[in-house]
Order: C-alpha cells, then sequence, then structure tokens
C-alpha cells in the first residue's frame, strides 16, 4: 500500500517516512495525534487513545 501512495502524483509528495531506528511509541504516539488526518484500527488500544486524544484536541479527521 505505502508503495503505491507513495507512486501516487498528489498523495507521494505528502508522505513523510520515519526511520526505523529513530521510532519509538511515544514518539509514533506523538506523529499520530498532530497529523492532519488518522485512519487507526478499531481493535488497537493505541488507536483509541489517539483518536481520543485528537477529538480532545480539537482535530475532525479521526478514522476508525
Amino acid at each position: 500500500i505505502l508503495e503505491k501512495l507513495l507512486a501516487d502524483p498528489e498523495i507521494g509528495p505528502n508522505i513523510h517516512l520515519i526511520p526505523g531506528e529513530a521510532s519509538w511509541i511515544g514518539g509514533d504516539i506523538t506523529v499520530a495525534v498532530m497529523s492532519n488526518v488518522f485512519i487507526g484500527n478499531p481493535a488497537s488500544s493505541f488507536s483509541g487513545f489517539i483518536a481520543k486524544s485528537r477529538v480532545a484536541l480539537g482535530f475532525k479527521a479521526n478514522y476508525l
């Protein structure tokens, strides 16, 4: 899926990849909370936490 999104002329330039070695759970949650759009897995407790945090901060684009 990521390869197709990166190849898309409109979406691709807006995707920013975080290297695996720079990834940690707090950073991942922060990036997800502050993103323009969040699409999460409804079975994930992390997704639920992120969606609730985004609602509390006034973000409208949440999809679980």
